[in-house]
């Protein structure tokens, strides 16, 4: 009695059958040992806790990496269209001219053994000089839907990509896909940026590792 809650979190079920994480602040009114009324406040913490989870896991991404960059980068791939619940992902590489599958999440098989070329979304997304996350929304009416087959192909909706870049430089291309509409976050977007900002580091020591030994190489009598 006479005691408050303060940003006590609960689970609240919601009319459209979803659960929302809430934190309660509340506290009783007494007159005379009588109870009058109380008052509850709640604060909304859903996207807060599911970016703060979606954050761990990064890091225990990071904190499993072992001496392959190739493996950490599949891994980032894999959690990449995990984490956002998405139809597929995929890292493609610089290779001269074009774009080639280095790893993959659920990537149909058709586009995993597709030279990626101008005209195509990883390899526009790969020359693009902004290094922001692009979002693609209404794919279907975009000039995508001509020039990019898979677009129509496998009734792609939304479309996420972002450059990845090694010792400044294009390397190649996250890409996350969608068969329907998805409004992104800026918790999303963030995730995007973080894997591929990871990807780019584990490139960038794939090749510092690559010239090291080939100096060792040259060095040797």
């Amino acid at each position: 009695r006479g005691e408050s809650v303060q940003d006590f979190e609960i689970l609240l079920p919601c009319k459209d059958g979803a659960d929302k994480n809430v934190l309660l602040d509340s506290n009783v009114f007494w007159d005379n040992g009588r109870f009058i009324h109380t008052r509850c406040f709640t604060r909304d913490i859903t996207e807060q806790k599911r970016a703060d989870e979606r954050l761990a896991k990064i890091n225990d991404c990071f904190l499993r990496f072992g001496a392959n960059a190739e493996e950490n980068i599949s891994r980032l791939v894999d959690m990449c269209a995990i984490l956002l619940a998405a139809d597929w992902s995929a890292y493609h590489r610089m290779k001269g001219h074009r774009l080639e599958c280095h790893s993959h999440w659920h990537l149909p098989s058709e586009l995993a053994s597709r030279d990626e070329t101008e005209g195509l979304l990883p390899y526009d997304i790969a020359h693009n000089s902004d290094s922001a996350v692009l979002v693609i929304q209404d794919h279907q009416h975009t000039h995508y839907a001509k020039t990019d087959p898979s677009v129509a192909a496998f009734a792609l909706e939304t479309y996420v990509g972002r450059p990845i870049k090694c010792s400044d430089k294009p390397m190649g291309a996250l890409s996350i896909a969608y068969r329907k509409q998805v409004r992104l976050t800026p918790a999303d977007v963030k995730v995007v940026g973080l894997i591929a900002a990871a990807i780019g580091i584990e490139e960038d020591r794939k090749r510092a590792e690559e010239s090291g030994r080939m100096g060792e190489r040259v060095a040797a009598p």
